[in-house]
């Protein structure tokens, strides 16, 4: 019976940096993929409060169209009530009329678009739409305050910025990666 065992080694030691380069590179590119995934995350963040915020503007606005329906409705009858005494005339009771009717369909509109920002915060929310709902108030407190000069390390933190300096850092690596290869490759390599 024979047996075999073969044993081959070989090894490239790194004299013009070129396998330190690649990995680097590749680090680099890794961390670059991490920091578009939080940009993505960090996007569609932002997109639910924008639609949440739009939505409780479309609240308030539906509050002020509520309370003007109502308002042009009395001005419609104390103008037909005109028009009966005999003060008022029929255009301006046509004109009360159409100015009510405008105004009511801009209030179902303002329903409309509530509906459609609900149905984007749940989308966003991961909710399905038909079980999702907001209750209907409006903002009582007011957005903070910005402040005048944003330090250098608040961008240095954001996602988009991180990926653009590691795809810098890494296009650095791939220059060391070119010039390397320019020189040649010494492999040492034994069997046994």
């Amino acid at each position: 019976t024979t047996y075999s065992l073969p044993l081959d080694a070989s090894w490239e030691p790194d004299l013009w940096g070129r396998v330190r380069n690649t990995v680097k590179a590749s680090t680099f590119a890794a961390q670059a993929s991490v920091a578009d995934l939080e940009n993505v995350r960090l996007s569609a963040q932002a997109e639910l409060a924008t639609d949440y915020y739009e939505l409780c503007a479309q609240d308030a606005l539906k509050q002020l169209a509520d309370s003007t329906v109502s308002a042009y409705q009395e001005a419609l009858e104390l103008t037909r009530d005109l028009y009966k005494a005999g003060v008022g005339n029929d255009e301006a009771v046509a004109q009360a009329e159409a100015q009510l009717k405008a105004t009511q369909a801009q209030d179902t509109n303002l329903g409309v678009l509530r509906a459609q920002y609900e149905h984007a915060v749940a989308l966003l929310a991961g909710e399905p739409a038909s079980t999702f709902s907001v209750p209907v108030e409006t903002l009582k407190a007011s957005p903070p305050s910005i402040p005048v000069g944003i330090p250098s390390e608040l961008l240095e933190r954001r996602p988009d910025i991180a990926a653009a300096e590691r795809a810098v850092a890494q296009a650095n690596a791939q220059i060391g990666i070119a010039k390397a290869a320019f020189f040649p490759t010494v492999t040492l390599s034994a069997s046994a």
